[in-house]
């Protein structure tokens, strides 16, 4: 898709679904800006190809990724929508994410989603019941705040390994 664009610099998003090839977005080394329509959308990407241990996103190449809505900046953000689940990597990079809050209707975490959103800070889950892959805060190094409004998703994070580095 855009595989060798190494000047391009931002992308508007208007997309669902799967993103065939892992390296559409390869040597996109300057790529830092993406605008999306909503959370929800962006959440249902899934980054793929065909080696399934490991997702591209966007900000692989610049590895500072920041995301958009109506022109503004995400990083404070409270899911409304329903979101059930975020898939594999579409978090990967995004560097001005600090905080989430994820509503009940959250049931899955998939591996590498927030993989060094390093600026990520506090998350909060209001879910009963939620499953996390592995890897999915990976090199999140300034997480310092984890808050489970439901004291029955403290299993998910029971055998989870945190790794901040």
């Amino acid at each position: 898709m855009c595989e060798g664009c190494s000047n391009l610099e931002r992308i508007y998003w208007p997309f669902t679904g799967n993103i065939a090839s892992q390296y559409a977005f390869a040597g996109t080394t300057k790529l830092k800006r993406v605008d999306i329509r909503s959370i929800a959308q962006w959440s249902d990407v899934g980054w793929g190809g065909y080696n399934a241990s490991y997702h591209y996103s966007p900000f692989d190449a610049s590895k500072d990724g920041h995301l958009y809505l109506d022109d503004e900046e995400i990083t404070d953000f409270v899911f409304t929508d329903g979101a059930t689940y975020i898939r594999t990597g579409c978090f990967r990079y995004v560097k001005g994410l600090v905080s989430v809050v994820w509503p009940n209707t959250l049931t899955q975490i998939s591996s590498q989603s927030f993989y060094s959103a390093s600026n990520l800070a506090s998350i909060t889950f209001r879910c009963a019941s939620l499953t996390v892959g592995s890897d999915a805060f990976l090199g999140c190094s300034s997480l310092s705040r984890i808050v489970l409004e439901d004291s029955t998703a403290v299993d998910a994070f029971s055998s989870y390994t945190w790794n901040a580095t």
